[in-house]
This record gives structure tokens, sequence and C-alpha cells, in this order.
């Protein structure tokens, strides 16, 4: 039973093993492990740091200081503060003019639609007081009917009459 286990084990380690990559054992060359300063000497006989930057040539420092002020101002005149009043310009009134006459326009539009509803509203009521005129005079004839037709059955036809209908 243990031998069976220990040639499972073998078996799948190998099958691991042959599957699996290993970094560690085979690395390539490269310049983050420093192999190309092999060759600088760091010994006492480097100048300091000062004699160092003093070899070196005087070259212009950028001014970012102004670079991010005149981006700043750009900006600026692009957007200007919520709390800022800025004067009309000829496009304000222009857009505002267009505003007020198209707001003109949909008013007398409105007005004139009311007209024609109350006109409409008019003549609908016409038609209804017409048609209950109509269901009245309908009504007071079914009721006149009715009177007749339960007078009729409440004095029956004389046997001598013939057919009175």
């Amino acid at each position: 039973m243990s031998g069976d286990l220990l040639s499972a084990l073998f078996k799948r380690r190998s099958q691991v093993e042959s599957g699996g990559e290993t970094w560690e054992s085979a690395p390539e060359k490269s310049i983050a492990d420093a192999s190309h300063l092999k060759d600088l000497s760091f010994a006492k006989d480097a100048p300091s740091a000062q004699e160092w930057l003093q070899q070196l040539e005087v070259t212009p420092e950028e001014d970012k200081l102004a670079e991010a002020l005149a981006d700043g101002m750009v900006e600026r005149r692009q957007e200007l503060p919520a709390h800022l009043c800025t004067a009309l310009s000829k496009e304000d009134t222009d857009r505002l003019n267009e505003l007020a006459a198209t707001l003109a326009k949909m008013q007398r539009d409105f007005a004139d639609e009311r007209e024609s509803l109350g006109e409409q509203r008019e003549e609908l009521a016409r038609r209804e007081a017409e048609i209950r005129a109509r269901e009245e005079a309908v009504e007071a004839e079914r009721q006149a009917q009715q009177r007749r037709e339960e007078q009729r059955k409440s004095y029956p036809q004389p046997v001598w009459l013939e057919n009175i209908e």
C-alpha cells in the first residue's frame, strides 16, 4: 500500500515537473541586475557631489511657475467664475430677442386655440341642450304612451266595439 502511494506521488511529481516552468533556475540577462555597471568604479577617488555638480554645464532651468501661471490665465479667460457678471454680447441679446419672439408667437397661438375651443364649447353646449330637449320629448312621449296603455288596460274594450286600434 505504501509502495502504491509512493509510486503515485512520484508519477504526479513527474507530471507537474514536465508541465511546469521554473523561473529561478534559468535567468536571462537583464539591465535590472546592474551588470552593465560592473566596469564603474565607486572608489574614494570619485569627486564629491558638489564638485561633480560644478563640473556640469550650466543649463537654463525651466520656469515651471511662469508656465503654470500662463496656462492658468488661458483657462481663466475661457471660463469665468460664476460670481462674475459679464457684459452682454450681441449673441446674448440676439438669443434673448429670438426667445422673446418665440414666446410671443406661442402665446398668440395659445390664445387663438383657446378662442376656437371656446367657440367649439359653445357649439357643444348648444348640441347638448338640443339633445336634452329631444330626450325630454322622447321621455314625455313614452310616459304618454304608458298612460294610454294603462288606461286601455283599466277600461277594457266593450264587446260590441270592434277594433279601436
